[in-house]
């Protein structure tokens, strides 16, 4: 396996998007995308990073060993639970909170108890009117249906959800993934976020200069002073 699918394998195993893991590695996406796709590689200083954030040795990144050596016990648990499903992270979670809210007492808490207490689930709505990554669509005025997400930190700030129409945010996001949202009355430059421009529903990258695809071929739509514009949140991630 060579560098660019070891990042790719390593990155999916983690269950992480681009768009995740190249904000919590904090470069950006383009230098990040490079890498995985086999444009140019990293240099050391990029390898160490990215070796420390999986819990792998920089051999393993660069294929001089045939699999990941945890160095300590702490990596080998990370690793461990880096494999984990979302839903198996979540009960973990609960556990180790559990176990420190009762440091100290005799008897740890039962976990039934506290699973139950702490709901695994919960609802947000899912609008029937997608938006668009492509071609404009109406977003307003829509019916929705119920979605269950999971209780868990990463999804906390979602409250709803949204289907994508098009392709001109692959490879990020794609036809007919259901994207979190944060509603929020705006987001910062570079991030992404669904917008309604003149009636029509849009997901996309808020640059300076307008409203930008991650797919080269569509381009920038422009925002006019006298156009109709409106955030309607913060994609936070795809479920």
């Amino acid at each position: 396996m060579e560098l660019h699918e070891r990042l790719k394998s390593l990155r999916e195993n983690n269950k992480l998007t681009k768009t995740e893991l190249i904000k919590r590695l904090k470069i950006p996406y383009t230098t990040y995308n490079n890498w995985e796709i086999n444009a140019s590689k990293p240099q050391i200083p990029d390898l160490c990073m990215l070796a420390d954030f999986y819990n792998v040795t920089v051999d393993y990144l660069v294929g001089h060993s045939v699999k990941e050596i945890p160095v300590t016990e702490t990596q080998a648990l990370m690793y461990k639970y880096n494999g984990l499903s979302y839903k198996e992270r979540r009960l973990v979670n609960i556990l180790i909170d559990s176990i420190t809210i009762v440091n100290g007492e005799d008897e740890l808490p039962n976990i039934n108890a506290v699973i139950s207490a702490v709901p695994l689930t919960r609802k947000i709505p899912l609008f029937s009117q997608p938006a668009s990554a492509g071609v404009g669509v109406y977003l307003e005025d829509t019916d929705a249906e119920t979605l269950n997400i999971l209780n868990m930190p990463d999804y906390r700030e979602a409250d709803m959800a949204i289907r994508v129409n098009g392709d001109s945010m692959t490879p990020e996001y794609n036809d007919g993934d259901i994207v979190l949202v944060s509603q929020q009355p705006s987001v910062d430059i570079g991030e992404i976020g669904i917008f309604i421009y003149n009636g029509e529903g849009y997901i996309k990258r808020l640059e300076k200069d307008g409203l930008v695809s991650l797919n080269p071929k569509y381009k920038t739509i422009k925002i006019n002073e006298l156009g109709s514009f409106k955030t309607v949140g913060k994609v936070l991630c795809v479920v």
